[in-house]
């Protein structure tokens, strides 16, 4: 589910129980679904009940989150399968934000489980670690980082993998990332989990002169056996937010030229950029943060369209938010 101790800047209440309580502060929408199968219930749910049923022929095992080491039923979910002796039979894949490591349930997992995998999902390091990853903190992480490579290291049957989610926000920084876990943790892979929505956190929102310099920086830095990858990122942030009209409804497209479908999707990109302004500085005014301390190489590129006293006191005296729900999520 969405339990999890983190709110992420790339996150949202939808995949994050602790975002909930800031969205409603900060009018983020967010949508509210049942699943139809509750797993938390373990005295009434099928999910429990039928518990031998549906692992009996169980091989491959993916648990997603919020945090799943966060969440007490996956415990007892990892207990009860070990214990029937099924875990044996199982190729376990889950994803987690690295702040919790409990080495006896990591040893359990490790030992009783056909294969394991990890994603440790790591957007930035030290003070951006902890402004992406609230409220995570660096120093902890750390710790669980050197835990988590033991054992990617050791003879159990496991593997881990850094994700990095690839946002405006630290684009840029990728050079110091992979630098960071090539001198630290160097048999680590990384995969890069490039942002595509909302719109406004993704690298190509950013002003074309910011790109420019990103750009050049990213292609002139060696990244071994990921320059591909890199790449991708750097084509990625260079495409246009829209293209062929997207931003006007599929139903309403035969209904405009193609210099007015270009005029749309500049107006929607300049709009996106406005979002992010917003976004960011309402959350640094939420959290007690400051993102011209955190990336100040990335405002130096978008200062001259980012002034960020002047939005934060706008932010300030007009609310959190100033956009649309339709605006926000999409």
């Amino acid at each position: 589910d969405n339990t999890c101790n983190l709110k992420c800047r790339s996150c949202n209440a939808n995949y994050s129980s602790k975002w909930v309580e800031e969205a409603n502060d900060r009018k983020i929408p967010y949508w509210k679904t049942e699943s139809a199968v509750d797993m938390m219930g373990t005295e009434n749910s099928k999910f429990w009940t039928e518990f031998d049923i549906w692992t009996k022929d169980l091989q491959r095992l993916e648990i997603m989150g919020g945090e799943p080491f966060y969440v007490k039923e996956f415990r007892t979910f990892v207990d009860k399968l070990v214990e029937s002796g099924k875990s044996r039979d199982i190729d376990l894949s889950l994803s987690t934000n690295g702040t919790i490591a409990d080495e006896l349930f990591l040893d359990k997992i490790v030992q009783n489980f056909k294969r394991v995998s990890f994603s440790v999902s790591i957007d930035g390091v030290e003070d951006k670690f902890e402004y992406l990853r609230h409220p995570g903190k660096w120093d902890s992480v750390k710790e669980n980082l050197d835990k988590f490579y033991e054992l990617h290291n050791s003879e159990y049957p496991v593997q881990i993998q850094i994700t990095h989610t690839v946002t405006a926000l630290n684009v840029m920084y990728l050079p110091e990332f992979y630098d960071y876990f090539n001198k630290h943790y160097p048999t680590f892979k990384i995969w890069n989990n490039i942002a595509h929505y909302p719109k406004w956190i993704t690298a190509s929102v950013l002003t074309n002169f910011a790109k420019k310099h990103i750009t050049e920086l990213l292609t002139n830095h060696n990244f071994n056996a990921y320059q591909t990858e890199i790449e991708a990122v750097v084509n990625y942030m260079n495409t246009p937010l829209y293209t062929d009209g997207s931003s006007v409804d599929e139903s309403l497209r035969h209904k405009f030229d193609k210099e007015k479908l270009t005029f749309f999707d500049e107006r929607s990109t300049d709009k996106k950029w406005e979002i992010f302004k917003n976004q960011i500085v309402s959350g640094d005014l939420y959290r007690a943060e400051n993102f011209t301390e955190v990336f100040p190489e990335l405002y130096a590129l978008v200062k001259d369209s980012f002034d960020y006293d002047s939005e934060l006191a706008e932010v300030t005296e007009n609310g959190w938010t100033t956009h649309s729900t339709r605006d926000l999520v999409q």
